[in-house]
């Protein structure tokens, strides 16, 4: 072996038992206080962005919410439009649009209006055998002597259509009380009298057309 091939063989040989060589790491180069870590707000928000159902989801949670589907004779308006909603028909189009558009929020609230309309009608009836809306609360109960069925009832109808589960007292109750108030002091007529099924039914509309009905 040449003396050049010596010489780098040895180099070679030391370079390497020099990375090997973990007496050589010096760990007290290490500072001993890292301080306080920098505050990260994370917020009060959910973990991802939320979107809106698509057509199904949102036919399925009409009919779970309320147990009708948004129907003129017997033709599912919802089945009737999804081309217009967006639904792909994967020979034109593959993927559906889960943005709250202007479009999608018009036809949520024709929804709201038709079902609603139906289910009060059916629940204020002298026929009724059952009800999924006026549970705890009564079509003739007022406010402030009804106060705790009122609550009651609105309490679980938040649970029923937006999954929130609050107390009959809490004040996060106020904003659906008071638009019930209101929407019944509007009702009111030269006697005074008011319609409590224009209120309520008000009061159905509103929590389709909420986000918290619509987007996940």
């Amino acid at each position: 072996m040449s003396r050049l091939a010596r010489t780098g063989l040895f180099v070679g040989t030391a370079l390497l038992a020099t990375a090997c060589d973990d007496r050589r790491v010096v760990l007290d180069d290490l500072p001993a206080d890292y301080g306080d870590p920098t505050h990260v707000d994370l917020g009060t928000g959910p973990a991802r962005a939320r979107h809106r159902m698509d057509v199904d989801q949102l036919d399925a949670s009409l009919f779970a919410a309320t147990g009708m589907r948004w129907e003129v004779g017997t033709t599912n308006q919802l089945t009737r439009f999804r081309a217009t909603l967006g639904v792909p028909n994967f020979a034109t189009s593959t993927h559906e649009d889960l943005e709250p558009s202007p479009l999608f929020l018009k036809f949520v609230d024709d929804a709201a209006r038709s079902v609603c309309t139906r289910l009060l009608d059916a629940e204020t009836a002298a026929t009724r055998t059952s009800s999924v809306f006026l549970v705890h609360a009564d079509i003739d109960d007022r406010l402030p002597a009804d106060q705790d069925a009122i609550d009651d009832n609105l309490a679980m109808l938040l649970a029923r259509f937006h999954s929130r589960v609050i107390e009959p007292g809490s004040e996060e109750l106020d904003p659906w009380r008071s638009l019930w108030s209101a929407s019944l002091a509007l009702t009111a007529n030269e006697m005074g009298e008011t319609d409590g099924e224009t209120a309520w039914r008000t009061v159905c509309v509103a929590l389709i057309d909420h986000p918290d009905f619509y987007l996940y």
